[in-house]
């Protein structure tokens, strides 16, 4: 998986789909933890869309976590446990 979009732990990011269907990537490095992922939307007044998913890959493309509707309203909520440091 290649893109141009990073975070850093403890950050947020604003970013906008620009047609149906659409998916943002993003790449971040991660230690040894417990970390906690949101996709904040609309129901909740934090975002604009109205039901995010959040999704965890692994930098080989392999998938480790996908959440849609388990923060608050429909906004998306993923807590992961990262046992190999590295690239996600």
């Amino acid at each position: 998986v290649q893109t141009t979009g990073g975070l850093t732990v403890g950050s947020a990011v604003a970013a906008r789909l620009e047609q149906a269907g659409d998916a943002d990537w993003f790449k971040v490095e991660l230690a040894r933890g417990v970390y906690r992922l949101e996709a904040q939307g609309a129901d909740t007044g934090r975002g604009t869309l109205g039901d995010p998913v959040i999704s965890l890959w692994a930098a080989n493309g392999m998938p480790l976590g996908e959440d849609d509707d388990s923060g608050a309203g429909l906004d998306a909520w993923l807590e992961f446990a990262v046992a190999q440091p590295g690239s996600y």
